[in-house]
Formats: structure tokens, C-alpha cells, sequence
């Protein structure tokens, strides 16, 4: 089985791509054969193998970032086309972020947040941040082969406006007081 199937995880249903184990047990159950699990990265720090405890750590990281993207927390796969990408599409989300979003676009945006009153959400556990990431994302943003998927509808995000090419709504995050 490829390893980028289990860089998914749907909170409305807590399942995987295709109902497979999702990207959240795959980075935090011990039982599982992933040899970069957090439990592992925590083994091979209290052997004294730093460098594999950080690799680990950054696939745990590298799956944290897959719940910020819609595809991912919307079960629709995304790897492209020809045989090896099953025909699936590529991400529209994702094709947007690498042509724009680099070093040059993204310096000083963790400043702007910080002084525009954003605060980051801490969280005891590993587990509830793929929780809240994975929620916002699903709750908030459509995948291109969710917007009108006949399959499974999302109960949100909730369009409040529907321009030339876009929907718009209110954000959960910053609009949680309203209705």
C-alpha cells in the first residue's frame, strides 16, 4: 500500500481516503507500521537516534500540514493524471499554494497575525490539533470534487454569497460569534 494513502482523515466521518486508516492514527497509533509514528520518533529519541527522531517528527509535521488542505479532509484524492495518478485530478488548492505561496509572499505573515490579535491555539495532545486543523479545513473550504459531489455532501461550509467564479461564506475561526 502507498504511503500518501494514509494522509487522509475526514472529521465528519473519522475515516480515511476510500474508508482507509486515517492520516490521524497513522501518525499516533502504536500499533501501527509506520515506522515514522509519533511513538517511534519518541523511541528512537530515548535510543539516542536524533536524526531519526527528527525525520519522524517531520512526517508527524508534514501530515499536520495535509489536514490544512481540503482534499485531504474531504476524502477526494488528488494525484494527478495518466496510469499512475488514476485519473484523479490534481489539487486545485494545492496547484495555487506552490505557484504562490513561497518565502518571498509568506515573510512577515506570522508578524501581521500576531499583531492583528490572532493568537495560536494550543492543545495538549498531538491528537487534538489534527482534530481542530482538520475540521476547520473541512468545514470551511470546498475540495474541487466536493462542491457538488452527489457521493457524500458536507453539511458545510455554508455560502452566504456566489460570485462569477467563487462562493463565499463566513469563516469559523474568525466568525465564531455570529451567525
Amino acid at each position: 500500500v502507498m504511503r500518501s494513502l494514509n494522509h487522509f482523515f475526514d472529521p465528519i466521518r473519522d475515516i480515511g481516503l476510500n474508508n482507509g486508516r486515517t492520516a490521524k492514527d497513522w501518525a499516533l497509533d502504536p500499533n501501527t507500521s509506520n515506522e515514522f509514528s509519533w511513538q517511534k520518533a519518541l523511541e528512537y529519541y530515548a535510543d539516542g537516534n536524533e536524526d531519526r527522531a527528527f525525520l519522524a517528527l517531520g512526517h508527524i509535521i508534514h501530515l499536520l500540514e495535509d489536514m490544512a488542505v481540503p482534499d485531504h479532509t474531504r476524502n477526494d484524492p488528488h494525484k494527478g493524471a495518466g496510469p499512475s495518478g488514476l485519473y484523479t485530478g490534481e489539487s486545485s488548492y494545492e496547484k495555487w499554494a506552490d505557484e504562490t505561496q513561497n518565502r518571498n509572499t509568506l515573510t512577515g505573515l506570522a508578524q501581521a497575525l500576531n499583531t492583528g490579535g490572532l493568537q495560536p491555539r494550543l492543545f495538549s495532545s498531538l491528537s487534538e490539533h489534527f482534530d481542530f486543523l482538520a475540521s476547520y479545513s473541512n468545514k470551511n473550504f470546498y475540495s474541487k470534487d466536493t462542491i457538488s459531489s452527489s457521493l457524500f455532501k458536507y453539511p458545510d461550509p455554508s455560502i452566504i454569497e456566489i460570485g462569477e467564479q467563487y462562493a463565499f461564506g463566513k469563516d469559523t475561526l474568525t466568525h465564531r460569534n455570529e451567525k
